[in-house]
């Protein structure tokens, strides 16, 4: 019930789930400055961390964005 609210509000903010850690979630806002990011934690009532990041998936030969 807790995670089904708010990754409602990941999904209205345009957010995915990369992976859950026991009662953590890690998500991806996809070309997002941080704004809607920072919306979708106040909204979730959440920590925001905002920066760079390279995403790549182990054993993808299409290389790393």
């Amino acid at each position: 019930m807790v995670f089904d609210r708010l990754l409602a509000a990941l999904h209205t903010h345009g957010g995915s789930v990369v992976f859950f850690s026991g009662d953590a979630v890690t998500c991806w806002i996809d070309g997002d400055d941080g704004r809607l990011a920072v919306a979708c934690g106040l909204a979730m009532k959440v920590t925001v961390a905002v920066g760079s990041t390279r995403r790549f998936v182990v054993g993808d030969d299409r290389g790393c964005s």
